[in-house]
């Protein structure tokens, strides 16, 4: 059985945790600079008002736990079914690094029409 399909999917992981890094890192700094008050975050959409400016890593958090959800259920299947191939492998290492452009794309803090662009 090939287990070189797991090697896209640690990076896949990696990325995710580095992304949830990122969004605290800047989260914590934000609420350190612009210390909240009660009327902050009072209701979600004044909290999510108060998070505007670090929105982007947040957005690009629950990308990755939306999008990726076949990925994950892909790779299991094609280990038990033993169909993890040279082929499988290759598109594997696409998905992820699409995935890594769209991350970095996310967290810069590009235009909508910047990120057609792409």
């Amino acid at each position: 059985m090939s287990t070189a399909i797991l090697w896209p999917t640690f990076a896949l992981v990696l990325l995710i945790f580095v992304v949830l890094v990122m969004l605290a890192t800047q989260r914590f700094r934000h609420v350190r600079a612009h210390p909240p008050r009660a009327e902050n975050i009072a209701t979600f959409t004044a909290a999510k008002a108060y998070f505007e400016p670090v929105e982007p890593p947040a957005n690009n958090l629950a990308n990755l736990f939306e999008m990726p959800v076949l990925y994950f259920a892909l790779v299991p299947l094609l280990l038990l079914f033993r169909h993890a191939g040279h082929f499988e492998v290759l598109l594997a290492w696409i998905y992820v690094a699409l995935r890594l452009v769209h991350s970095l794309m996310a967290s810069a803090s590009m235009t909508l029409a910047n990120q057609g662009a792409l």
